[in-house]
């Protein structure tokens, strides 16, 4: 994961990209370059709103999560 060109986290099978801009509806804020073949989900802010509340609750626990590490942008 980088952003202004710096790497700011690597990431492994079953992590998330992207839930940041989604939770809040916003733009991304980091690119995503992949060193493996890779297997991609895509959701809109319309199927998060169909999931349960404990999945959106373990998004947003992953978000809190990378915030206190630092990966998080401190905007959001």
């Amino acid at each position: 994961m980088l952003r202004s060109g710096q790497r700011i986290a690597s990431l492994g099978p079953g992590d998330l990209i992207g839930e940041m801009g989604l939770l809040a509806r916003k733009p991304r804020n980091a690119d995503v370059i992949a060193s493996s073949p890779m297997r991609v989900v895509k959701l809109t802010h319309w199927e998060l709103r169909r999931m349960s509340e404990d999945t959106v609750g373990r998004i947003k626990q992953i978000v809190e999560e990378r915030r206190r590490a630092g990966v998080a942008d401190p905007a959001h």
